[in-house]
């Protein structure tokens, strides 16, 4: 299921295609010349070249050092590392997204509600250049990255506004409010502080981000609290 604007409200609708793969397709690639486990450890070898040296200074023999792979065979697979490092970017975000769903606090959905954005702000600390690369590739609207940027927004989304719904039914938030506009506010306020505090900083500082953020979810909360 996925959220998508319909008229004034949100509707849930079914999800078109999952793009929670694309790292096992390669992206924007249509004929793999790696096996999967070499394209694994390509991946897995670039991720830490990136981390450690950023896309731009790396270079496909520091990758092809770790993995064990020739730089012609990852120049020929991912094109550049550019696409190498958003392909990197949509596995994470799908194993990411795995590893706090499994690891959900059992706490009231206001609690939650702040947990999974400060694990998703984190994650975008962590990786702050791949993210910058998302977030640009996918605003410009270049494929598959535009699609897959509305499918994490919309998943979100959808991840907000079943807490915020759990809320009502369990007599933490009052009923008569409008949960899809309290859960497009959160989404608004995080993505704010993502996009224009965050991303547009040489060093992503996620501590100033969230000061930006949480008061705003709390007083939203403050708003809708019985």
């Amino acid at each position: 299921m996925d959220l998508v604007p319909g008229g004034h409200d949100l509707l849930l609708v079914e999800q078109d295609g999952d793009l929670s793969d694309l790292s096992a397709k390669g992206g924007v690639m249509n004929d793999n010349v790696c096996p999967e486990n070499a394209r694994q450890a390509i991946m897995d070898a670039a991720a830490e070249c990136f981390s450690k040296k950023t896309v731009r200074r790396t270079t496909y023999a520091d990758i092809a050092a770790i993995s064990g792979c020739d730089a012609r065979q990852i120049k020929k697979e991912f094109k550049t590392k550019n696409q190498l490092a958003l392909t990197i970017q949509a596995r994470d975000m799908k194993r990411m997204k795995q590893a706090y769903l499994s690891s959900m606090p059992d706490a009231t959905p206001d609690k939650v509600i702040k947990y999974i954005l400060r694990t998703r702000l984190n994650f975008v600390a962590d990786n702050h250049e791949r993210m910058y690369l998302f977030f640009r590739e996918g605003l410009s609207g270049h494929q598959p990255w535009s699609k897959l940027l509305d499918k994490v927004i919309w998943d979100l989304s959808i991840e907000l506004l079943t807490l915020i719904h759990k809320g009502v039914r369990d007599g933490l938030f009052r009923q008569s409010m409008d949960e899809n506009i309290i859960t497009r506010s959160i989404l608004s306020h995080y993505l704010t502080g993502v996009v224009v505090i965050g991303l547009r900083s040489e060093e992503f500082d996620a501590d100033g981000v969230w000061d930006f953020i949480e008061p705003q979810i709390d007083m939203l909360f403050e708003c809708i609290t019985t």
